[in-house]
């Protein structure tokens, strides 16, 4: 998820200059629902006993298992851009795509 993180900064054309979430679950509740800490949450030992994993120890296809799983990012506390990233497919890569691959996507950036 870590890595997941890096690709999201490069689709958005951001610098990674500010602190970010992934929320678990079925609901878009990124205060309140289960997420993982990131690698400043565990530099500064925040939010550690409330998280349900780090993301540097989850791989992206632990949380989005099947087609229509959602994850939930939230990027830049203060501006609280928050992303809804669902799963489209979950067979394996497709001949002649170059992966990561962005499908869809609504709004700006």
């Amino acid at each position: 998820m870590a890595q997941f993180h890096d690709v999201i900064q490069a689709t958005l054309g951001w610098a990674d200059a500010h602190l970010h979430r992934f929320t678990l679950g079925p609901k878009k509740d990124v205060w309140r629902g289960p997420f993982l800490a990131s690698v400043a949450d565990v530099e500064k030992g925040d939010d550690l006993d409330e998280a349900s994993g780090v993301e540097t120890d989850v791989v992206l296809d632990q949380v989005l298992r099947a087609p229509g799983d959602r994850v939930f990012y939230v990027y830049d506390f203060g501006d609280d851009w928050r992303h809804q990233l669902t799963a489209e497919l979950t067979d394996g890569p497709l001949p002649g795509q170059l992966y990561p691959r962005l499908v869809e996507a609504e709004g700006r950036c």
